[in-house]
């Protein structure tokens, strides 16, 4: 399609442009580790998450933590990389084609 409208189109990869994005202090957003990965942290910091750690029904362990910053795979954290985009893109005097017609 944008060959036939003879458009112009870049593609780039920003390695770690998730972890740029950060939640508002309003923005509560939770993920649930399982396993070795909640045994890990709490291994690595007993002091912050060992209070947070509980088991499951059938025995795994499991520690729910609060995300600061927008981590890959989740919904929330598309948007919120995609505002930060839209809004340094903005600044640095890049206007949104709004008359785009597919």
């Amino acid at each position: 399609m944008d060959r036939h409208k003879h458009r112009y189109v870049v593609v780039v990869d920003l390695p770690g442009a998730f972890l740029h994005a950060r939640f508002d202090n309003n923005e509560i957003v939770h993920m649930r580790l399982e396993g070795v990965m909640a045994e890990s942290m709490v291994r690595v910091a007993p002091e912050i998450y060992g209070k947070y750690m509980s088991n499951d029904k059938k025995g795994k362990t499991v520690l729910t933590v609060k995300l600061a910053r927008a981590l890959y795979g989740c919904l929330k954290s598309s948007v919120k990389f995609w505002q930060l985009l839209t809004e340094m893109l903005h600044e640095e005097g890049f206007t949104p084609n709004l008359g785009i017609d597919f």
